[in-house]
């Protein structure tokens, strides 16, 4: 009864004719430092917290939720819907502890694959790039040339069997090392410079023009490190063609010096022709430059090639792209066909997926589960997490590097064997071949367009594509190879760590419990 009276008067109010009672306001604990200032706190978020008034507050939605259920506003939740309440929370928390844990993991293995492609392709790419070149002789064929590569990769002892193996990839490495970091310098000296004009105040058209003169500036910068670090990749080109020695792996520190008479520079600006409208475009240095400049910054997930002449960049793994005119951007209209060459691939394969819209009030990892498919009239959600999308993830980038390779392929040839003649006319200890094709209408493609009715040249031309196709066959066979391995490591992590669950198939839904259980495993 005591109770209930206590609970009617806060409802009601106090009687007009009942005594007043003097309360005593509990005492307010104020945290103060020494000297007697209050001193505020912060939750973890850095967000302004009073504990004494949270605690006063709780009390008083205490006291109305007391008196609302007295007088039958609400209901109570019985034990067991709070119970239901705090599994369901906990299952919540989690599935998203598992989704963050699933999506740093794949993002780890993403890395992990990313280098053992580029270790894997680096013998096929040479092998591809010696073909286009014309380093092996007319009379050989495909089967003789790869065992006497295999046979020539284990003479010289074991480093230079790796070396070998793996050619160039010393002087990729070294250039990756110093290009980055310089690169990086560069941005952070140009956001300085532009955060000292913001904050001098010039006028829109002044404050415009100098940023313009700012970026303009940075693009130069960017175009002299790679300038400066020519040497380096040229050297990385000849020992990929079978030019340079194995060992050592990096080029001579005077290859560097413009005045030294080794130096890249000495001869790499030098034309191979003396027409005077092509003349500046067949210096080797221009030629790698502008190989440079056509694969500026492009990434296998956003960027296409040509990404700098062109607005087109790649949709999501899940997404669609609108559709290009030809008219409007003509290199983003090329790599837009690729795409969609790619995409029809990938649905044929089966990855049909697409993004749905986020849901209302959904916790913040929404987008790790915001993969839909269409299956059965009926709408699937799948993860999107790192780990998940990796393997078509590897399979798209696959095919798009493959079809940049073909459309990039006779400017590549152009530029490769620049390369070879510079090296052999101008290293005194270059290896001489003399079956290699020259620039500019030395190869047997050229010989065809030159005598269509010749049969020795239908004869070399047929020769040299069945090479060539059977080295880009063998290039794209290491791809699935990798391919098949990223999908075996893929599945046994998923399953093995984070829960992925067989899919059940259609002929097994009216089977028992273990022998489905048989069938899925």
């Amino acid at each position: 009864m005591g109770r209930q009276q206590y609970l009617t008067r806060l409802a009601l109010g106090r009687s007009a004719f009942e005594p007043t009672e003097e309360t005593q306001q509990p005492p307010q604990r104020t945290q103060s430092t020494e000297d007697g200032r209050h001193q505020q706190q912060y939750d973890s978020k850095g967000q302004p917290i009073n504990p004494s008034i949270d605690a006063f507050n709780a009390e008083m939605r205490k006291a109305q939720n007391d008196v609302l259920a007295l007088v039958g506003v609400v209901e109570r939740k019985d034990l067991s819907e709070r119970m239901e309440e705090r599994r369901g929370r906990f299952v919540r928390e989690r599935r998203e502890r598992l989704l963050k844990d699933e999506q740093e993991k794949g993002e780890l293995l993403d890395y992990a694959v990313a280098g053992v492609g580029f270790l894997s392709h680096l013998w096929t790419e040479a092998f591809v790039q010696r073909v286009q070149v014309g380093f092996y002789g007319p009379g050989r064929g495909m089967g003789e040339i790869l065992v006497s590569e295999w046979q020539g990769l284990f003479e010289g002892g074991l480093k230079t069997a790796l070396a070998r193996m793996f050619p160039g990839s010393g002087d990729i490495i070294l250039h990756t090392l110093v290009r980055l970091p310089l690169i990086v310098a560069v941005e952070q000296l140009t956001g300085r410079i532009q955060s000292s004009v913001q904050k001098r105040r010039f006028k829109k058209k002044t404050a415009r023009r100098i940023y313009t003169t700012i970026s303009i500036l940075f693009e130069i910068a960017l175009l002299g490190i790679d300038m400066a670090l020519l040497p380096i990749e040229f050297h990385a080109r000849a020992q990929k063609l079978g030019l340079a020695p194995p060992l050592p792996l990096f080029p001579s520190w005077k290859s560097f010096l413009p005045w030294h008479a080794t130096s890249f520079h000495a001869f790499g600006w030098k034309p191979l022709f003396g027409v005077i409208f092509v003349r500046s475009l067949t210096t080797p240095a221009v030629l790698l430059l502008s190989h440079k400049i056509f694969h500026w910054d492009a990434d296998e997930n956003e960027i296409p090639i040509a990404g700098l002449f062109s607005n087109y960049r790649y949709p999501p793994i899940d997404g669609e792209t609108p559709k290009l005119k030809l008219s409007d951007d003509p290199i983003g209209w090329i790599m837009y066909k690729s795409y969609s060459l790619r995409a029809k691939f990938m649905r044929w394969a089966g990855w049909d997926m697409y993004q749905i819209t986020p849901r209302p009030n959904h916790h913040d990892d929404g987008f790790l589960e915001n993969n839909a498919r269409q299956r059965d009239d009926s709408e699937q959600i799948h993860r999107s997490t790192a780990l998940a999308h990796l393997p078509a993830q590897r399979l798209a980038s696959s095919i798009d590097g493959f079809l940049a390779r073909l459309i990039t392929l006779p400017f590549e040839s152009l530029m490769l064997r620049t390369v070879a003649q510079a090296y052999i006319s101008h290293t005194p200890s270059a290896m001489s071949i003399p079956h290699l094709y020259a620039p500019f209408g030395g190869g047997p493609t050229s010989q065809l367009v030159r005598s269509p009715m010749n049969s020795m040249a239908w004869s070399s031309a047929g020769t040299y594509v069945s090479r060539l196709g059977l080295a880009l066959a063998l290039d794209a066979s290491v791809d699935v190879l990798l391919l098949f391995g990223v999908w075996a490591s893929t599945r046994y992590v998923g399953r093995r760590w984070f829960e992925w669950r067989p899919r059940q198939r259609q002929n097994d839904r009216g089977r028992t419990g273990s022998e489905r259980r048989r069938i899925g495993d």
